[in-house]
C-alpha cells in the first residue's frame, strides 16, 4: 500500500472494501472481517480443532479459536504449530530448518478457503486431527458449478462470501483466479505428498489430508535422534528425543498429545530415559527445559 492509503481512516477503509449498505450501515462482512466481538453476532464464527486418537469417541485435546477472519487463520496456524502438528529442526549447513510436518503453505490456503467459502449461518469450522490424517471441514456445499474433483483442475473463482473474498484477495491471502487449489496441488507435490482428497458431507466440503508417520517424517527432513542402539530405546522414546529436540520446553502432557499416549505412559519413558544419562531436565517443573546428553564414547 502506498502511504496514503495505509493512513486512510477506518471509515474510507470499509467504504473502499464495499463494506458498507447503500443506506450507511455496516453489511456483516464488516463485522466477520474486522469485528472485535464477533461471536456476538455470528456465534458460529469460530474455529475448532481436536485431537483424536484413532475415533471421535477419543478425543484427547481440543481449541476453540474465536476472533475477526483476518486474524483468524494466523491464530490457527499459530495453534496447530504449538499443540498438534510436528515441526522437527534440523540443519541445513549452518541454516535452522523447522519444517511443518503438513507443507505450510498448502495448509494456510487450505484455512482460507475454508473461511472465505463457509456458510456462517452453519455450524463452526472444524478440524478434526488424527494420527495419520486431518479433517478439515466447513458447512456449505460447493457451487453447482464445481464438482470435488473440478477443483483439482482449471476452474473459475466462484466465492461464497464475495466481500470476504476480496478482502482476502486484497490482504495478499489468496487468489481471485481459482488458483488456490493449483497452489495447493504444486505444495504436496513438492513434498512429495499425496493431494488431499476433498469431499462433500454433512452438508460441507472436508478436505481429507494424510498424515506422514512420525518416524518416516524425522528422516524424510533429516532429523538426526543420535546411535543410541547401545540404550535399548523403543520407536517412542526415540520420536521423544526428536521432539524435545525440536522443542527442549516441550511438556509431558504435550508429548502425550502429540504422541497420542496418556501422560503416566510418557513420565514413564522419561524417568527411563534419565535413568540411562539420555537425557536430563533442567529448571523447575512448570519453566524448565530438557537437555540431550551426549554419551561418552571414548
Amino acid at each position: 500500500m502506498d502511504e496514503e492509503e495505509a493512513n486512510a481512516s477506518t471509515e474510507d477503509v470499509l467504504h473502499n472494501l464495499g463494506l458498507f449498505t447503500a443506506n450507511g450501515e455496516l453489511k456483516n462482512a464488516a463485522i466477520l472481517l474486522f469485528g472485535k466481538h464477533v461471536g456476538q453476532f455470528f456465534p458460529a464464527a469460530t474455529f475448532k480443532i481436536g485431537h483424536f486418537h484413532t475415533s471421535e469417541s477419543d478425543l484427547i485435546v481440543q481449541d476453540v479459536i474465536e476472533g475477526n477472519l483476518i486474524q483468524m487463520a494466523s491464530r490457527v496456524m499459530d495453534t496447530l504449530k504449538a499443540k498438534y502438528l510436528l515441526s522437527p529442526i534440523h540443519y541445513e549447513g549452518l541454516q535452522r530448518i523447522e519444517q511443518l510436518e503438513i507443507p505450510e503453505i498448502a495448509l494456510r490456503e487450505l484455512i482460507y478457503n475454508a473461511l472465505a467459502h463457509k456458510d456462517y449461518t452453519g455450524p463452526a469450522i472444524q478440524m478434526r486431527i488424527y494420527d495419520h490424517s486431518i479433517e478439515l471441514w466447513n458447512y456449505g456445499l460447493l457451487p453447482k458449478e464445481l464438482t470435488p474433483a473440478d477443483l483439482m483442475k482449471k476452474h473459475s473463482s466462484y466465492p461464497r462470501n464475495r466481500n470476504i473474498a476480496n478482502a482476502f484477495y486484497k490482504a495478499g491471502f489468496v487468489e481471485s483466479w481459482g488458483r488456490g487449489f493449483k497452489k495447493i496441488s504444486e505444495e504436496f507435490t513438492r513434498a512429495g505428498m499425496p493431494m488431499p482428497v476433498i469431499e462433500e458431507n454433512g452438508g460441507g466440503v472436508t478436505a481429507i489430508i494424510k498424515r506422514p508417520s512420525i518416524s518416516k517424517f524425522i528422516n524424510a527432513t533429516g532429523q538426526n535422534v543420535g546411535d543410541m542402539s547401545e540404550t535399548k530405546l523403543t520407536d517412542r522414546q526415540r520420536i521423544i528425543i526428536a521432539v524435545i529436540k525440536s522443542n527442549p520446553s516441550v511438556s509431558a502432557k504435550q508429548m502425550s498429545e502429540t504422541l497420542s499416549v496418556t501422560s503416566r505412559t510418557i513420565e514413564r519413558d522419561l524417568a527411563a530415559m534419565q535413568k540411562a544419562g539420555i537425557i536430563r531436565h533442567e529448571g523447575s517443573d512448570n519453566a524448565g527445559i530438557w537437555v540431550i546428553l551426549e554419551k561418552d564414547k571414548s
